[in-house]
């Protein structure tokens, strides 16, 4: 996951004039920023990282698949007229979700690949060596990838997609939020607009 902060001096001449509305302003554009770049986060995981690893296909089940539907931004607000964008793989509770529906999520990804999202986000995005051991031999030749006896370690590779997202788009999204903010600015839906 990473942040992102926007604080630019156009922007501050504009929250001194209109504080309100600049404030809504900001706030949408930095919504439609965190949306914009989550899409761009789950299309590059089920690309297969253009390439880096092999496409993931529709009817596939896979821990991959899993984190991109996982891919997720939140807004905040980190002083009166700053505004934080979080973009990651994180539980976002959706509005009029019960805790049970949302602890039975949580449980039923944790069954699915025996790990929380953030060690499965953390494996792909780091890679990982493992020993192999007897009962993971039996769970994968009752699988049907029965491993070599001189398999002594399995290599995961690694898949980055988060520090892919920040090196590709970090000098883009001050512009992407700075043209949306004064869209938003002058939007006539701008409730204080006048």
């Amino acid at each position: 996951m990473f942040n992102i902060e926007i604080d630019d001096s156009q922007i501050k001449k504009f929250i001194a004039k209109s504080p309100q509305q600049a404030n809504w302003a900001m706030k949408e554009a930095s919504a439609m920023a965190g949306g914009h770049y989550k899409n761009w986060l789950r299309r590059w995981i089920l690309s297969g990282g253009r390439g880096s690893w092999p496409r993931l296909k529709k009817s596939e089940k896979s821990p991959l698949k899993a984190l991109s539907n996982l891919a997720h931004f939140k807004v905040s607000r980190v002083q009166k007229t700053k505004f934080k964008i979080q973009i990651g793989f994180f539980w976002a509770k959706a509005r009029g979700t019960s805790k049970i529906a949302y602890a039975k999520r949580k449980a039923r990804f944790r069954r699915s690949f025996n790990m929380s999202p953030a060690q499965l986000v953390r494996i792909h995005e780091y890679g990982r060596t493992q020993r192999v051991t007897r009962s993971m031999r039996g769970a994968l030749a009752a699988q049907g990838m029965p491993l070599k006896k001189s398999t002594k370690r399995l290599k995961t590779p690694k898949r980055e997609m988060v520090g892919a997202l920040w090196r590709q788009k970090k000098r883009e999204i001050p512009n992407y939020i700075e043209t949306r903010f004064f869209l938003k600015f002058f939007d006539k839906k701008n409730p204080y607009n006048r």
